[in-house]
């Protein structure tokens, strides 16, 4: 895969968050998910925060925890 292609969409994202039943994730849980590195799926995670999609939360030193912002339906860019 050429770097920086996006193979998943924000939607596939959020879809996948949203049905799955789980309250929250990680970047290397969805990353699994989606086949892509963690570090690739933290980036995208990060940009969904900023655009107020999900919102996170660190409860250790290392790990970041995102889920959905109430209605992102409507919110997602692909």
């Amino acid at each position: 895969m050429p770097q920086g292609q996006r193979t998943v969409s924000d939607e596939e994202i959020l879809t996948k968050m949203h049905e799955s039943g789980d309250a929250a994730f990680t970047a290397a849980e969805l990353g699994d998910a989606f086949g892509m590195t963690t570090e690739g799926m933290r980036n995208r995670l990060r940009q969904l925060g900023e655009q107020g999609v999900l919102e996170c939360k660190k409860p250790g030193v290392r790990t970041l925890i995102w889920w959905p912002a109430g209605d992102y339906s409507s919110q997602a860019s692909t």
